[in-house]
């Protein structure tokens, strides 16, 4: 690959004054106009930079000492200054010795050979024959003389090599990219760097700084592009931008900002800030100082400029900015903005009554960037913190030195002998409540033992791609490890390799600050400006935002959850309401611009109740939509014959009213799990509105770590940190007073009645009669009727979750804290204060068999390399997944007994899935039995193919309750209700506990008059085991509540009969009773509800002389009509196989 296109000649200087000579010192001369002065050899004075107010730029003549052409440069190349050829062609290539392992590394020859001979863009730091540098805080770093268009163009050749190389582009681009470089050098003096070339510096840049441990990351730094930023306000807007981007709530990502690139013998736009986030430094009279004292200059400076700070420890400096040929501008950061860690100490309380913090990530902004013959001076990074950086922050005696007041605390003498190491014990403490601080408010953050094998997979991983390796040992084996790091054994190189940051003075060191300003009302000026700038930047941002509207419909809240989620990540990018279908008016969705709904189904097809209004809008038809764009995700579950039945209505309706499909409708199974449908479905809605939109790509691509679809650290690290109640937070905090008991606001009922339904009781089987006292004007419901009870945990299963997790503080109260993330996908449990008991007791599931996305997470955490393996492979949800779920369906604890993981308590919490409400089948009129409401539950028990007995959560926390226990329920109405007219008559089917709302309806009919016929056909096993209520039914139909009552008995004779072939065999009467308008009602499971809808498709075929097709039209009508009713329930089946042990629950188990 070409590095010079011969056919271009090298450009002479635009300015022979302006070109240093072939004799000078060193082919590159210091960076222009940016206002600092340059170090001197120790011979030397300091050559004094021009006031920064004037802009002027330094004299090139003034370039820095001069250096014998016999000396030698900086390791490992020799006479890398001035002299073609190396004057010692032996010492390249350098041999590096890690003393550790014996390894050994060797430089490149071709490497070598190209610093020597200056075709390399290498500069080499302050070394010389008998003088090392190798130990100094600051060198002077030599950069690209951007005066010089020959350096320019030699430059800028050499750097569009090496990247169209890297990154594997055709040598035909790399001729004519060359051409248009040359081009625009011999026009302007310089060139404008492409996006991809700037960015691809940028982390270049990144890999080769010499003083950076974390170098592993380069290739994953996000790089914003503000080259056309003009003003200082600007500046500081695309700052604010840039701390909210890379903070994302904590789990930090590596970001820098490009500003515009610096012109030869003009100035350039510098921040004044040596980061963006600094704590102040008062220097006091007695000389001593308050807060950072690092900072006392810039805190100077900035008072100087009219700010005042508030005198603390810890006061954020504000941000000063100062373009080019403008006075410096003042902008106080408002506090949204920075993210702190609180300190504590996980052994020591006294550490958090010191009451130490750090703003959570460490934004440097006095770095410039010098790339392929272009120089940038405005170019604030991040990365995140190492533990030890923080501890010699706070540690250091030229910082905050309090390792003093540490190690009295722990009870070593400061002034005792140096032999009791107080030094090391109170850093060890620092550091250990460092990592615990940040860990505990789940920001990101490294120890400095990770970070260094992060840096030999780095080295290893150079030198196996052929490039060497720039370091500073001083700087990179970590201050608290010592030889106990590798890094200590490593022989390094340190050299200035380009692409490069460059470290920059402070301008505000030779700025002429204006005489009698007045400080407070510069102040006052500076922040109103500020918050002027935000809110203006903010409104304006917001104004321009597309709009979205989430619309959900729920009955359990797991609709909701899923809304919310959606809601807050496109809150990121556009502007997002989330509604609730019941509160909303559908009228509006005329005015909206992209509306996307999320709903579960209830039972077999019906809409949630919360949406019933909203439904009836959309059907009248009224509605214009032709400019609203929509999406629809709908759950529900395979059992029902019309799965997602609701999110298909909304899906086809909207598309009817003129609204247009911006993504396709995606149905989220409860049984085979919705997450993955909901994660592919939530990509492939973002793809479309990203196009739709025209998002950037670097935007899209966070969104796409945001939702998990790219994999990062996102998906381990939680967003709540679990925090120890306040005192005022206790557990008698009162509910919400509402006369409304819903799911969010439950009605506390009392257990009157727990009586076993069954004359036979064989193995595990039981049938239950459970009576719960309500006040029947507050929890309303009518014969048909649902309830919602919101179960318990098996103790049991809690105390040995407990006991696994070795929670010792199970009963101590707790508090779940965001830790500020705006693109957290998750809600907490709860927002009330709660113990660890009771979270696993009352608000989470640990009974369903895990999903793969949850055991990702498991595998994340792994304790042994093997079990890592395993759950991963499990964690894709292919066949071994099924099989092993089909073998195992464990639950909590049994997942932890399988595969032992050092989960985050938090985490886990944040991670399983939210307890169910449970939905019964009212079983009793409120005529009949005022003030009460009955339920008939069948205990599920079953035991695995794996051998472990499992347990239906609700059914048998009702079995096990005893009188008087307190259940919190919640009544919902159901379009499974008796006709207007009584004497209607009405066909019942309902084999099993589906008798349950049947046993309400003849309850009902006893206070009604002038009653239609009513057919009853139930099933059962056996008339002497199973027959529930056989005294109440015999007693209903002599009352002539029931004109006729057929039960089907599958196991007292040879042949086995169930209510289907009842039904077939009594079709004569089925028949009259349709024709003179029956409604039916069928209650049970979905398997039965599909046997009946066939039987009685059989019997208006035979009976009625009509087609195949034609009855099942008859009884499509008859189910618009609402005519035919279903009152349908299923669970999660622990296997897919027909012979698997199947838990026969009879809650309406509505999942979604």
């Amino acid at each position: 690959m070409p590095t010079l296109p011969t056919s271009f000649p090298i450009l002479p200087s635009a300015d022979s004054s302006h070109a240093p000579a072939r004799t000078t010192p060193r082919d590159v001369a210091p960076a222009h106009g940016t206002n600092y002065p340059i170090l001197p050899s120790a011979s030397q004075e300091l050559v004094p930079a021009a006031p920064s107010h004037s802009h002027a730029a330094p004299n090139p003549a003034h370039a820095p000492h001069p250096v014998p052409a016999n000396s030698t440069g900086q390791c490992p190349f020799l006479n890398a200054f001035n002299n073609p050829l190396p004057s010692h062609a032996h010492k390249g290539p350098l041999p590096i010795y890690m003393l550790t392992n014996n390894q050994k590394y060797t430089i490149p020859e071709t490497v070598a050979q190209r610093a020597h001979s200056q075709e390399t863009q290498v500069a080499t730091t302050d070394c010389r024959e008998r003088f090392c540098t190798a130990a100094r805080m600051d060198m002077d770093y030599v950069i690209t003389d951007i005066t010089n268009p020959e350096i320019v163009l030699r430059e800028a050749n050499e750097w569009l090599a090496q990247f169209y190389k890297e990154k594997k582009l055709p040598e035909e681009k790399l001729a004519i990219r060359m051409k248009e470089v040359y081009d625009e050098v011999k026009k302007t003096g310089t060139y404008f760097q492409t996006y991809e070339e700037l960015s691809y510096s940028c982390k270049v840049a990144w890999r080769n700084a010499p003083r950076c441990i974390n170098r592993i990351q380069w290739s994953r730094m996000e790089v914003i592009d503000c080259r056309k930023v003009t003003t200082a306000e600007e500046v500081f807007e695309k700052c604010l931008e840039h701390l909210k981007f890379a903070t994302n709530g904590g789990n930090i990502i590596t970001t820098i900002t490009v500003f515009a690139q610096q012109k030869a013998g003009e100035p350039a736009p510098r921040l004044w800030n040596s980061q963006l986030l600094r704590y102040a430094g008062y220097r006091q009279p007695d000389g001593s100082i308050i807060g950072d004292p690092s900072n006392v200059e810039m805190t100077e400076a900035a008072q100087k400029l009219g700010w005042v700070g508030q005198g603390t420890r810890f006061d954020v400096l504000p941000i000063v900015v100062q373009m080019p040929n403008e006075e410096p501008k003042l902008f106080p950061i408002p506090k949204e903005y920075v993210l702190t860690v609180q300190f504590s100490h996980p052994k020591y309380p006294w550490f958090e009554e010191m009451k130490l913090e750090w703003f959570a990530v460490p934004f440097v902004s006095n770095i410039g960037l010098t790339s392929g013959g272009v120089q940038y001076t405005c170019t604030p990074f991040n990365g995140w913190f190492m533990g030890t950086e923080l501890s010699r922050n706070i540690g250091d005696p030229q910082r905050y030195n309090l390792l003093p007041d540490i190690a009295t605390k722990l009870g070593v003498d400061p002034a005792g002998p140096p032999s009791s190491m107080w030094q090391e014990k109170a850093n060890l403490e620092l550091n250990a409540a460092i990592l615990h601080s940040f860990q505990k408010s789940r920001v990101s953050i490294v120890d400095h033992h990770t970070a260094a094998a992060g840096f030999m997979n780095f080295w290893d991983a150079e030198h196996a791609a052929g490039r060497a390796v720039p370091g500073d040992w001083v700087w990179l084996v970590p201050p608290c490890a010592g030889s106990a790091s590798p890094l200590f054994h490593l022989e390094m190189a340190n050299w200035l390799q380009k692409p490069a940051y460059f470290p920059m003075d402070f301008p505000g060191r030779n700025y002429k600050f204006p005489k009698q300003k007045r400080r407070s009302n510069v102040s006052v000026k500076g922040l109103a400006r500020a918050v002027l700038i935000l809110r203006k930047y903010m409104t304006a941002a917001y104004n321009k935002r597309h709009r979205v509207c989430v619309l959900y419909a729920t009955e359990t809240g797991n609709s909701e959850r899923y809304a919310q989620r959606l809601g807050k990540f496109l809150s990121a990018f556009a502007a997002v309401t989330v509604s609730n279908m019941e509160t909303y008016d559908a009228q509006k969705l005329e005015k909206e611009e992209v509306v996307i709904c999320v709903a579960s189904t209830f039972g077999d097809g019906d809409s949630p109740s919360c949406a019933s209004s909203f439904k009836s809008k959309l059907e009248e038809g009224n509605l214009n939509l032709k400019n609203v764009q929509f999406s629809v995700f709908g759950l529900g579950s395979t059992l029902y014959d019309d799965f997602a039945a609701f999110g298909k209505f909304l899906d086809s309706r909207l598309a009817e009213l003129g609204a247009e499909r911006v993504n396709p409708l995606a149905k989220g199974d409860e049984i085979a799990g919705s997450e993955p449908t909901f994660k592919k479905w939530i990509g492939s809605l973002w793809r479309n509105l990203s196009n739709l939109w025209s998002i950037k790509q670097a935007d899209y691509d966070h969104g796409l770590k945001v939702l998990g679809i790219v994999r990062g650290t996102n998906n381990f690290v939680s967003t709540y940190t679990l925090e120890p109640a306040k005192a005022h937070a206790s557990q008698g905090k009162s509910a919400p007073v509402s006369t409304t008991y819903n799911r969010s606001n439950p009605y506390t009922a009392t257990l009157i009645e727990n009586t076993e339904l069954l004359k036979k009781t064989s193995g595990d089987r039981s049938t239950r009669k459970i009576g719960l006292k309500v006040d029947t004007n507050a929890v309303k419901f009518n014969a048909g009727d649902h309830l919602g009870v919101m179960p318990s945990n098996r103790p049991e299963l809690v105390q040995e979750l407990l006991e696994i997790l070795r929670v010792k503080d199970a009963d101590t109260r707790y508090e779940l804290k965001p830790t500020g993330g705006e693109d957290s996908l998750s809600t907490p449990f709860t927002t009330l204060p709660f113990t660890i008991r009771e979270a696993f007791t009352d608000f989470l599931d640990i009974t369903s068999p895990p999903k793969p996305e949850f055991l990702e997470v498991f595998a994340h955490f792994a304790v042994h390399p093997g079990d890592k393996t395993k759950l991963q492979d499990l964690s894709k949800g292919t066949e071994e997944y099924d099989s092993w779920l089909e073998h195992n369906y464990p639950t909590l604890p049994e997942l932890f007994n399988l595969f032992p993981v050092s989960i985050p308590l938090e985490l886990l919490l944040e991670k399983l899935p939210q307890m169910q409400t449970r939905f019964y089948s009212i079983s009793s009129s409120p005529n009949m039995y005022p003030n009460e409401v009955h339920l008939t539950v069948s205990v599920v028990k079953y035991v695995t193919p794996s051998g472990k007995q499992h347990y239906g959560v609700a059914s048998n926390f009702l079995a096990n309750s005893k009188f008087g226990a307190k259940v919190k329920v919640f009544s919902r109405h159901s379009d499974f209700s008796l006709p207007k007219s009584p004497a209607t008559p009405i066909l019942l089917v309902g084999p099993g506990t589906g008798l349950a709302p049947l046993r309400s309806f003849w309850q009902e009919r006893a206070h009604l008059k002038d009653l239609g016929q009513a057919a009853l056909f139930f099933g059962c096993r056996s008339r002497n085991e199973d027959y529930i209520y056989e005294k109440e039914v015999a007693n209903a139909k002599a009352r002539g509540l029931l004109s006729h009552v057929s039960v089907a008995f599958s196991r007292d004779s040879a042949k086995k009969v169930y209510v289907q072939d009842k039904l077939v065999e009594e079709a004569d009467m089925v028949v009259k009773l349709l024709t003179e308008g029956a409604h039916v009602y069928v209650c049970g499971d979905a398997t039965m509800a599909t046997g009946v809808k066939d039987a009685f498709k059989q019997i208006v075929q035979t009976k009625m002389g009509l087609s195949a097709e034609a009855s099942a039209k008859y009884m499509d009508e008859l189910t618009k009509s609402k005519r035919y009713l279903t009152d349908v329930f299923g669970a999660a089946l622990p296997s897919k196989k027909a012979d698997a042990p199947v838990p026969n629950t009879i809650s309406f188990e509505v999942l979604c």
